[in-house]
């Protein structure tokens, strides 16, 4: 395009420019606004250098050229209208889209003025241009991301609430469908009325938990409670609140999750669950355990992680009060005092030290452990790095006046979330909020970078088909009201059990999937140490009402007896027999013993092939045994600890001890798979019958010696598999074999986004 407009060839003879106008020429060249003069012909005498900039034009470019030659035949319209005015000698503003030099629209608002001479006459009119550039393209941006965000909040699989001042001012449509109100019968609600939806045994608990945030006491995020529904139904919930600011004051949001189907279930098993409580009541990110001076005595991989520890015997007795800031410990002092008195504390707040001196934020909850006899024992403490939240609620606290009052409300709603979300469309994540970015151990940007078969890819191979089934449009779409457990794979290799619940949502006007996901891999571990802890106080009891009893009546009837023998050698015999059975309680409960601290001990690489020859090389050199070894596999690395030679060495001797022939035979093969290795031990034996298989591992039913017992407990903590099946397909009276599968160890992930 050329300097003039293409509408006009020949310029129009300008007119000068009032005395008033020239008098403020130096200031008008230099506003940062265009302004402009025009005859009473509407063509332009006068253009500052700002107002010419705007459409990419020279002054003299545009001077002795009609407003009209620099408009379209829209804002040619709105023009007309407005110079009318300004010959009856009225001012006016106004928005006008010109028309630049590369054809693009420049929005801008008009202040115009008529120019009037000593005579009232009409002479022309000037203007201040006003460029709207920039605030429009910012409006829009705005309304783009309020868009995004009211997707993640209006139609989520859970309930979301905001209470401000005692009511109800914000709620989606799942917590209305919860309750069975309409959304507005809910926000018309008064206090009393909204009080009035809590169970009212749970209300003064509620009520205790508002007062707290008011006077700025630290309270529980995460607690369940009952509402009644519209019908009169009980509903139980588990919730999770933050403190936000919504629509400029202080507010309480909720993410709210129907437990009822749980709570129903979890009634049967109350019970027996009760014994176990303390180690289930929370979902540790780190846990330690302290005796009643402070002393640390436990902390497991991820306090180790947390504290920056390599082993776990930097922190083994050292004082916990050491590891906080100097600045909290007195707070610290004083909630230790507060947990042996009232059993617990939840959600403090401390500054800690690293094992290298640096400082970061946790949140903890701690809880007091009591021995048989109900005495204190311990302290156990589940600790929470909260250091990205802390820097997140900074950064949200900075972009709120950029993000405008609308757009902020739903991004909190999204981003502060405990739990982890995403939406996933045909592409991979179009959106994933922080929570589920430390869940995985990605950062967020890596996230959104992946592809959908790299999405795919953080799912454990076994749930993949599970989770294709279960989601919007799978053999199984019923996700609205049910949920589902699946495992995640980290970064580092690390499996984290979460309970998901999916739904289908239009994002940024298509297809997607949304899901939230709850972290339960704490909760799951505490059942799985409940259960090792109860199979091991069966069997000691089984010991004590079974074998050692059995050995004590031995020598109960044999000193009976002894009593009234006369001749020393029969008395002598009754001391060996007492001997005897003396040594074999003190077997029994050293073999007990050996695996005491099985569940304690952290786990690290070691060869199998080195365990198992070792044990062979053992065991052959003290028995009359032949061994034949077939090791396909020569690398086997598996995740173990010190008794994987125990493992094998209690196989491998339940082979030889009860097979009665003379020629004993035992078959030891090492085989690799895709994902595992497996190591079988058979015998030529009398074998094992079908019916006795089946109870071979139950202590209760006893088929199987202590080592049996050991042996499954040792695999069950590898995450292995041990069977037992005829060494012989179908004949029993051939032998027996063991086989063990060990799961290999996962390596930490190499994807780059």
């Amino acid at each position: 395009m050329s300097d003039k407009p293409p509408l006009r060839e020949t310029p129009t003879e300008g007119v000068d420019i009032s005395d008033d106008i020239l008098r403020y020429r130096a200031l008008v060249d230099s506003m940062n606004e265009g302004f402009a003069v025009v005859d009473k012909k509407n063509v332009f005498s006068y253009v500052n250098k700002r107002f010419s900039d705007m459409l990419g034009y020279a002054p003299s470019a545009m001077i002795g050229f009609k407003l009209t030659d620099f408009l379209d035949a829209n804002n040619t319209k709105v023009l007309k209208a407005n110079v009318k005015r300004r010959k009856e000698g009225i001012s006016s503003q106004y928005e006008l889209v010109w028309t630049s030099k590369t054809g693009e629209g420049v929005p801008t608002i008009v202040s115009g003025a008529p120019l009037i001479d000593h005579k009232d006459r009409h002479r022309g009119s000037f203007a201040v241009i006003l460029d709207m550039t920039a605030f429009k393209e910012a409006e829009e941006a705005l309304a783009r991301s309020e868009a995004r965000y009211k997707t993640l909040v209006e139609k989520p699989l859970q309930g979301v609430t905001v209470i401000q001042n005692s009511r109800y001012a914000y709620v989606n449509q799942a917590f209305a469908d919860m309750v069975g109100y309409s959304v507005d019968e809910i926000l018309e609600m008064t206090s009393e009325e909204g009080w009035g939806l809590v169970h009212p045994d749970d209300k003064s608990k509620l009520l205790e938990y508002a007062a707290d945030r008011r006077e700025g006491r630290p309270t529980p995020t995460q607690y369940e409670y009952r509402f009644i529904k519209k019908d009169g139904a009980l509903l139980f919930v588990e919730a999770f609140s933050s403190l936000i600011e919504y629509d400029g004051e202080r507010a309480l949001e909720i993410l709210i999750i129907d437990r009822t189907e749980r709570e129903e279930a979890e009634a049967k098993q109350r019970e027996t669950e009760n014994l176990y409580r303390a180690l289930i009541e929370t979902s540790p990110d780190a846990i330690t355990l302290t005796d009643l001076e402070g002393n640390i005595i436990m902390a497991n991989k991820q306090a180790l992680k947390m504290h920056g520890c390599e082993t776990e015997d930097e922190l083994l007795g050292k004082a916990s009060i050491e590891m906080i800031a100097p600045g909290d410990r007195e707070l610290a002092i004083a909630n230790l005092q507060k947990t042996l008195t009232e059993g617990a504390i939840r959600d403090v707040e401390y500054n800690m030290i690293r094992y290298d001196g640096t400082e970061f934020p946790v949140e903890m909850s701690a809880s007091l452990l009591r021995d048989s006899n109900g005495q204190p024992k311990a302290f156990m403490g589940v600790l929470r790095d909260i250091t990205k939240r802390k820097h997140a609620d900074s950064q949200l606290k900075t972009s709120t006046d950029a993000l405008g009052r609308s757009e902020l409300k739903y991004r909190t709603l999204a981003e502060q979330s405990m739990q982890g979300l995403t939406i996933l469309n045909d592409n991979g994540f179009a959106y994933t909020n922080s929570a589920f970015a430390d869940l995985v151990g990605y950062e967020v940007e890596d996230l959104l970078a992946m592809s959908l078969e790299q999405a795919w890819d953080l799912i454990h191979p076994d749930d993949v088909d599970l989770l294709k089934e279960k989601m919007p449009g799978g053999k199984e779409d019923n996700l609205q009201t049910s949920s589902f457990e699946i495992r995640l794979l980290r970064k580092d290799g690390e499996l984290r059990w979460v309970e998901n619940f999916t739904n289908r949502v239009e994002y940024e006007g298509t297809p997607a999937i949304q899901t939230v996901f709850v972290d339960v891999t704490h909760a799951k571990k505490a059942e799985k140490d409940v259960r090792a802890a109860k199979d091991i106080a069966h069997l000691y009891q089984d010991l004590m009402g079974h074998d050692i009893t059995n050995q004590l009546q031995v020598i109960l009837n044999s000193a009976t007896l002894m009593r009234s023998a006369t001749e020393d050698t029969i008395k002598d015999s009754f001391l060996d027999i007492i001997d005897e059975a003396v040594s074999r309680c003190a077997r029994l409960i050293g073999e007990a013993r050996a695996t005491e601290q099985l569940m304690v001990v952290p786990m690290e690489e070691k060869s199998l092939n080195l365990a198992a020859a070792g044990c062979i090389r053992a065991i052959s050199s003290r028995v009359k045994a032949d061994f034949d070894t077939s090791f396909s596999a020569q690398d086997a690395m598996i995740n173990a600890d010190e008794y994987l030679e125990l493992l094998i060495s209690n196989l491998l001797m339940n082979a030889v001890e009860h097979n009665p022939r003379e020629d004993k035979r035992v078959w030891v093969k090492l085989q690799e798979q895709e994902d595992a290795f497996v190591l079988s031990i058979a015998d030529n034996g009398p074998g094992i019958t079908n019916a006795s298989k089946a109870g071979i591992f139950d202590m209760s039913r006893r088929f199987g010696g202590l080592g049996l017992h050991q042996s499954k407990q040792i695999t069950d903590k590898y995450g292995g598999e041990i069977t037992v099946v005829d060494r012989v397909a179908g004949d029993h009276s051939q032998g027996t074999k063991f086989k063990i599968r060990f799961p290999r160890p996962r390596r930490k992930s190499n994807k780059s986004s």
